[in-house]
This record gives C-alpha cells, sequence and structure tokens, in this order.
C-alpha cells in the first residue's frame, strides 16, 4: 500500500506557514524541515525524517536559526510498520491511522463496512439528512467549538481556522443538514492520491439522526469520484497507549472500515531543559479543573 502521510502532504505545511503557526519549510540535503514557533522566541524543529545530532549546526544554519533559540527537535519518520510503536511523551504525526482503499466499488465498500456503520448510514439517510458543500466557516466553528466543549479536546481560533482553509489547496467543507438546520460539518484535504479527514464537529442534540455518518459517507464517495485512491482517517488509538484519549473516536472511524497502519516512535531531543519544563507546568496548570 504506498499513499501520503498528512505530514508529507505539502499543502497542508504551505497552509500552516501562511497561518503563521508555522514560521518556516527549508531543505537540506534533500530532507525537509519545518519550524514551528513554541513560545515567545523559541521554536520547535520538526521532520518526518530522522533529525542526525551530527548534522544540527548545518541543519540551523541552512533554515537561518539561532541555536540559542531551538527548545528540541521532533522526528517522526512516516514509515509503516506491522505492530504499534511505543508513543513518544510528545507527538505530532498520530503513531496509528485508519486506512481505506478507494480503489473498490461502492458495492465492495458497503460490504467490508462494520454492520453498524452501514446501518447508521441507512438511519441518517431515513431521517433526510443532506449533505453541501460549503464555505460556511463560521457555521463549521460553532459546530467545533460545541463538540470541543462536549469531548473535551482543544482547538483552534476562527481566525486560524479561516486562515488556513483560505491557503489550503484542494479542501472541502461538507455540512450535514435536517431540516434546512447545519447539524454537523467536516473538513477534508486532498492530496496527491489520498484524501485526508482534518476536522469533525457535530450538534449532540441531534446525535441520533447520524448525521457524522452521512457527512464521513459522502466525503468517501466525493473522494472516489476525484480518483482518490485512499482516504486516511488522521489518527486512531494506539494500542500501546493507556490513555484513551482516542476511544471513542477510533470505535466511530472503525466502522467504516479499512486497515490500521502503524508508524515509528517519534524521536525528540530537548536542548533548552528550563524552558521546555516551564512550557509543561504551564500547560500542566490550565488543563487543570477545580471543582
Amino acid at each position: 500500500m504506498i499513499y501520503e502521510s498528512i505530514y508529507s502532504c505539502q499543502n497542508y505545511f504551505h497552509a500552516q506557514q501562511k497561518s503563521q503557526q508555522l514560521l518556516n519549510v527549508f531543505e537540506y540535503k534533500k530532507q525537509k524541515f519545518y519550524v514551528f514557533k513554541i513560545f515567545k522566541n523559541f521554536y520547535m524543529l520538526y521532520s518526518p525524517q530522522t533529525i542526525h545530532s551530527t548534522s544540527l549546526s548545518a541543519i540551523l544554519k541552512a533554515g537561518q536559526l539561532k541555536a540559542k533559540h531551538l527548545l528540541y527537535s521532533l522526528s517522526e519518520a512516516s514509515i509503516a510498520q506491522k505492530k504499534p510503536a511505543t508513543p513518544c511523551f510528545k507527538e505530532i504525526n498520530p503513531r496509528a491511522t485508519r486506512i481505506l482503499n478507494l480503489n473498490q466499488s461502492q458495492e465492495e465498500l458497503l460490504k467490508a463496512m462494520h454492520p453498524k456503520g452501514r446501518y447508521n448510514i441507512k438511519v441518517a439517510k431515513k431521517n433526510q439528512i443532506t449533505v453541501k458543500k460549503s464555505q460556511d466557516l463560521k457555521t463549521f466553528y460553532q459546530l467545533w467549538q460545541q463538540t470541543s466543549q462536549r469531548d473535551e479536546f482543544a482547538i483552534h481560533s476562527l481566525k486560524y481556522l479561516e486562515k488556513v482553509f483560505k491557503n489550503l489547496q484542494n479542501a472541502t467543507l461538507y455540512l450535514a443538514y435536517h431540516e434546512k438546520k447545519p447539524i454537523a460539518g467536516l473538513i477534508a484535504l486532498d492530496g496527491k492520491n489520498t484524501r485526508f479527514y482534518l476536522y469533525g464537529a457535530s450538534d449532540h442534540k441531534f446525535r441520533k439522526l447520524m448525521a457524522p455518518y452521512a457527512l464521513q459517507w459522502e466525503a468517501i464517495l466525493d473522494a472516489k469520484h476525484n480518483q482518490l485512491e485512499f482516504y486516511d482517517f488522521l489518527g486512531v488509538q494506539n494500542p500501546l497507549d493507556k490513555s484513551n484519549k482516542l476511544q471513542g473516536v477510533s470505535e466511530f472511524k472503525r466502522k467504516f472500515g479499512g486497515d490500521i497502519i502503524y508508524f515509528q516512535k517519534g524521536q525528540i531531543k530537548i536542548y533548552n531543559w528550563p524552558i521546555f519544563i516551564l512550557m509543561k507546568i504551564r500547560k500542566l496548570l490550565k488543563n487543570l479543573k477545580f471543582f
């Protein structure tokens, strides 16, 4: 199976750069490097290939970067393997993802699904859920806010989302409607041969209508219509990760079939421990809830 990882998708990083979350992209000896702003003048150096410490000085020089502002480096080789990798305590690229092969007929895709997945698509159709392409990011963002509060995960600002979507080539927003009311949304990005499911959102009050299933099915069929070969659900629970933070969404994605692909463990090297520890404490304090 040959498909592109989200972190080898140039469109995605181009949009990140335009949104100012990504400071720079450069190349050294045919290896791509991405510079993410972390805190004030400090940055993180990322590559989907191994970052060799012996070449670090030359790499920083090639990117016109100051070594004193390097907080840490992270490399996550997007090389598929059969067994799950032990999670690194700092990751960008998910260590496991679910891939759907689109080189099948519509009937074969449905047959390969979990029975509950097929059933929920029928339920959505019975409830007259309609799915349309849209440019209404504000409506999607309102649904996204509801979803983040319900499932307790952080999201970006609307301004960030607008910048990213504006600069993403081949990005599509789908909204699902019930009686003309938008109740769920999905943003997908098309790469060279793969469609990536980036963000999803839904109104919990309408959960019994199964709109997210109609959304995914429409996005899958649309990708197939565009002659893409794979649909990447972009991140599922790694069985070696005991946090279970992706358990619910992984179960949802499992109902559409496909194969789980595992990636190698990320390699992190910290260059400024005092600042790094302060940032970890700051993040911990922000996440604390007082009852």
